[in-house]
């Protein structure tokens, strides 16, 4: 008997269940009786994604204390101060601002300032592109500036210049106070050695790097014991099924042992493996990676909330086509497992009756059908690998798009 893809698709399309999600809840039943495991795992989880979200967030500092001339320090001080004052500063360079007597190199720089900002021109500050000199009695370059701007009370007495104008200027701002987040980090800098001096950055990126490693290995250990325990429970969870399908099989008739005994080894062997597999990616897709999104998103708001609710606007498109990639898998996993089990079938059938088919001398013919159906099995697995070839360059190739775009948004 020859089946085809037309016919593998009816099949598939009569064992159809009612819903997906009902088997999957039941599947979900057994991995529960077993939460002894589950919770710690998930603890784990959490921790992992913590340590995942300070991997990423290392980042800056790293390319603070390696690019930026006031180091981490400094780098950490200017954020605060923009952030209380509501504007961007930069750094004075005589190469692209020119020479400017008085002006010593790398001074504090006024970039721009928003319209509620108390430095706005409008609002009686500073002009943009203004040369701040000192702040509450503190003089010196942009490192000392950005300390004292982040460090001293809301009311701020700041000295500058223009670049034309070498007279000096006094003007009285009102920054909004130090949040307590900001306060714990930079008490928590403390403990990192600073300087500016080539030896004193070596040593300020060596205390960063060692910090990241002991995260590294702590997440990395989480994730060991995650995986760990996860496992443990699913490998229970298939036993527990497997004993129920034992009980279950002991009770068929024996017409049901007559007829066909291929496709309940495959339910025993096949179809548990996979329900193991699935179970394994959900609890690392599903599970997981929610976790270390929301520590990545919840970074993402916090260095430029803008461009990740412009990528958040941009997700349900990507959820979408994940699902459509997810729905032909599937279906093309059901043929496959279908191909497997008429396969099977069919081979039990050509040895047990190996006497009758060696007696009508049917060897040539038999040998045509075991390789029809062995055809619809290559073809089946060659969908599946096209569809699984297909989603990971599709997902590389949006996120590459996200990446360009996020690139041209912070050139511009």
């Amino acid at each position: 008997m020859r089946i085809t893809t037309t016919t593998l698709e009816r099949m598939a399309q009569q064992t159809k269940p009612p819903s997906t999600f009902g088997p999957f809840k039941r599947l979900l039943g057994y991995v529960w009786r077993h939460k002894r495991f589950l919770f710690p795992s998930i603890g784990c989880i959490l921790v992992m994604a913590v340590t995942y979200t300070a991997s990423i967030g290392s980042v800056l500092p790293v390319l603070s204390v390696l690019i930026r001339p006031q180091g981490l320090h400094g780098s950490m001080n200017q954020y605060i101060a923009e952030k209380r004052l509501r504007c961007v500063f930069v750094l004075h360079s005589s190469l692209k601002d020119g020479e400017i007597p008085g002006v010593r190199e790398g001074s504090a720089r006024l970039f721009s300032a928003r319209a509620s900002s108390p430095l706005a021109h409008n609002n009686g500050g500073l002009p943009t592109g203004a040369i701040i000199l000192e702040v509450n009695g503190t003089r010196g370059p942009a490192v000392d500036v950005f300390r004292a701007l982040a460090e001293f009370g809301p009311d701020l007495i700041v000295t500058w210049r223009t670049d034309t104008m070498p007279t000096e200027h006094t003007t009285s701002v009102t920054a909004t106070p130090v949040p307590f987040y900001h306060q714990l980090a930079r008490r928590a800098l403390e403990f990192v050695p600073g300087g500016l001096s080539p030896a004193e950055k070596w040593r300020t990126l060596l205390v960063v790097l060692a910090m990241l490693l002991v995260v590294i290995l702590i997440g990395n250990t989480a994730r060991y014991f995650a995986e760990y325990f996860t496992v443990v429970a699913n490998c229970r969870a298939i036993i527990d099924l497997r004993r129920e399908l034992y009980a279950k099989v002991l009770k068929l008739p024996l017409s049901h042992f007559s007829r066909n005994t291929a496709d309940t080894m495959s339910r025993f062997i096949q179809d548990t493996n996979e329900i193991f597999r699935g179970l394994a990616n959900f609890f690392e897709k599903i599970v997981t990676e929610p976790f270390k999104a929301m520590g990545a998103a919840a970074f993402a708001l916090w260095l430029d909330w803008r461009l990740t609710v412009a990528v958040i606007v941009a997700t349900p498109l990507v959820v979408l086509l994940i699902r459509k990639l997810g729905n032909k898998i599937r279906k093309a996993n059901r043929r496959l497992l279908m191909a497997y089990s008429a396969m099977m079938s069919t081979l039990q059938s050509t040895l047990e009756g190996m006497r009758v088919v060696k007696g009508y001398c049917q060897e040539n013919y038999e040998r045509r059908r075991l390789f029809a159906v062995d055809h619809q099995v290559l073809l089946q697995q060659v969908r599946m690998g096209r569809i699984e070839a297909f989603a990971s360059p599709t997902l590389e190739t949006m996120g590459f798009i996200a990446v360009m775009l996020a690139i041209l948004y912070f050139g511009r």
